[in-house]
């Protein structure tokens, strides 16, 4: 059997016929963005993971997110690389004192609700 032959469906990453976008990811973004402005204020360690998660599923349809989760990304990088490079006295100093002020948050909202 001779002829020409029949062209495959593109597939891979970029190309918009491989798989449809989740319309459900902005309305999910936003819902997140929502519970996590609050958050941030409150209990920041839950509001950044929160409002991260958000940004990245808005990131799914929005330029505008998009740029800011690359921004975010090599912010984060850049952080990392910097925790990374300190000497091991310097990243028990920056722990402990992390720690330390959770610890103080925690004992600071303990004592005001009791």
């Amino acid at each position: 059997m001779t002829g020409t032959p029949v062209p495959t469906p593109p597939t891979g990453r970029g190309t918009k016929a491989a798989r449809p976008r989740p319309r459900w990811r902005p309305l999910a973004g936003l819902v997140l963005g929502v519970l996590a402005a609050p958050l941030l204020i409150v209990l920041p360690e839950a509001g950044l993971p929160l409002a991260y998660v958000a940004l990245r599923l808005l990131a799914s349809r929005f330029a505008w997110a998009s740029r800011a989760d690359d921004a975010l990304r090599r912010l984060s990088g850049k952080v990392h690389a910097w925790f990374v490079a300190l000497p091991r006295a310097g990243k028990l100093l920056l722990s402990a004192t992390a720690l330390l002020a959770a610890g103080a948050a925690v004992w600071r909202t303990a004592d005001s609700l009791a």
